[in-house]
C-alpha cells in the first residue's frame, strides 16, 4: 500500500566526485534528456560537487539526472 503523503522525506547520500562526473556523462548523452533537463521531476536534489572538472550548469543538469533516476521507476504509481 502507498500512502498518499507529498511532503518530502531529506535523503543524505555521499557519491564520489569522479561518480558524479560519470552521471554527467551519463545524463548529457541520455536518451530522454529532454525528460529532466528542465528539472522539474519529484524528489528536489542538491549536489555539493567541489571538484574542478565540472561547471555548476553541468552540476545541476546531474542533479536533474539523479532526481530522474530516483523517480521514474516509481512515477507509474503516482499521478
Amino acid at each position: 500500500m502507498i500512502g498518499d503523503s507529498r511532503d518530502k522525506t531529506p535523503v543524505n547520500l555521499s557519491i564520489p566526485e569522479n561518480v558524479v562526473e560519470r552521471y554527467h556523462y551519463l545524463a548529457r548523452y541520455h536518451t530522454d534528456k529532454s525528460r529532466f533537463d528542465g528539472g522539474g521531476v519529484g524528489p528536489d536534489v542538491s549536489i555539493q560537487y567541489t571538484g574542478d572538472e565540472l561547471t555548476d550548469d553541468e552540476v545541476s543538469l546531474v542533479e536533474n539526472f539523479v532526481a530522474y533516476r530516483l523517480w521514474d521507476p516509481a512515477s507509474q504509481y503516482f499521478d
